[in-house]
């Protein structure tokens, strides 16, 4: 699975001292990356976060104004997905935003503008649902009972 990474990443597995990838990533990788929809279950701690988030990064295309949902059932799981996302979205050149029910939508709007270099802002909607392909719900089994 490795060898199927952009340079980018195979330099910060190093740099973070992967050993290997877990079965949950490994099995996971080529269906997302060809745009299956499907449902991984794994224990916690075995790599759900990054099993879903490398291969959905690697279908976005720079400078296309895509965007990718992710959705959490709590603000500390959602803060630890975001930190991921940042991480290795930004070793290959995309930018990462964090919104949160709750806080200034105000603040959180003028953030996204200072971060974007796209200017087909929608005039009532910041967030383009509309334009959104697919969306990943971690811990989804947590909340949707």
């Amino acid at each position: 699975m490795k060898t199927k990474l952009p340079k980018e990443w195979q330099e910060l597995t190093e740099q973070l001292g992967f050993q290997e990838f877990t079965p949950i990533q490994i099995q996971l990788f080529d269906p997302i990356l060809d745009g299956q929809t499907l449902l991984g279950v794994s224990p916690t701690g075995t790599g759900k976060t990054l099993a879903y988030l490398l291969p959905s990064l690697l279908r976005l295309q720079k400078k296309k104004a895509q965007q990718l949902l992710i959705l959490a059932p709590n603000t500390e799981l959602a803060g630890q997905i975001f930190e991921v996302t940042k991480t290795w979205g930004e070793a290959i050149g995309l930018t990462a935003q964090l919104f949160l029910s709750g806080s200034s939508q105000k603040r959180q709007i003028e953030r996204l503008k200072k971060r974007t270099r796209n200017s087909d802002w929608n005039s009532r909607s910041y967030l383009r649902t509309d334009q959104i392909e697919k969306n990943q719900d971690d811990e989804c089994g947590d909340y949707h009972t």
